[in-house]
């Protein structure tokens, strides 16, 4: 806590903290893609989406 004058009262909070998150996918040929291939966008809007 913290005041600058009499009677003041300032409360703040400073967070740095930070994430990095790497997402791969899986690239398959079309062709042989059904229950393979991985969209890395597809999985990062999930990730996004749970995010407040």
């Amino acid at each position: 806590m913290d005041g600058s004058q009499i009677g003041e009262l300032e409360y703040e909070n400073f967070n740095a903290a930070s994430a990095k998150i790497t997402v791969k996918g899986k690239s398959v040929h079309p062709g042989y893609a059904k229950n393979k291939m991985v969209n890395a966008l597809l999985i990062a809007n999930k990730i996004i989406s749970m995010l407040p």
